[in-house]
């Protein structure tokens, strides 16, 4: 029971941290208009073109971020 009540929050929670960005609400509309396959493949572009930009972040916030 608290497992579940855990994930449930865990969702809600993952759901409600995503921005209403561009290419969110390009998938979204893909996937209202029943385009689920191309939506699937836009996300998948989205997520390997993001990917590259998100290792840069974490490798300058080292740089940034001072050691204790």
């Amino acid at each position: 029971m608290i497992i579940q009540v855990f994930i449930i929050g865990l969702i809600f929670s993952f759901l409600g941290s995503i921005p209403p960005g561009t290419l969110n609400l390009a998938v979204l509309q893909l996937g209202m208009e029943h385009k689920i396959k191309t939506a699937l493949r836009f996300s998948l572009a989205v997520a390997i073109i993001e990917y590259p930009y998100t290792w840069i972040a974490v490798v300058f916030e080292d740089w940034v971020t001072p050691r204790h």
